[in-house]
């Protein structure tokens, strides 16, 4: 979800088209590191665990860039 401050509004990031994304999943790991979000593991319904790493570059996605504060490394989403 990422956050409008001029609509004051919660939205759901939708993926380009083509683009794959991670499935659901709990008791994951997740960090911020530079500019990219990281997510490592955790629990799918039905499917166990997994050791799965994804990352997501935030300066990859300018829709993304309207809705987050990125400072000193950090994101704020």
């Amino acid at each position: 979800l990422n956050f409008a401050f001029q609509r004051n509004e919660w939205r759901k990031f939708r993926a380009p088209k083509g683009v794959t994304t991670p499935k659901g999943r709990r008791s994951h790991t997740a960090t911020v590191y530079q500019d990219s979000l990281y997510i490592y593991g955790g629990y799918q319904d039905l499917m166990g665990s997994t050791s799965e790493l994804w990352a997501f570059h935030f300066g990859s996605s300018p829709r993304l860039s309207e809705y987050n504060i990125q400072h000193d490394n950090l994101a704020f989403v």
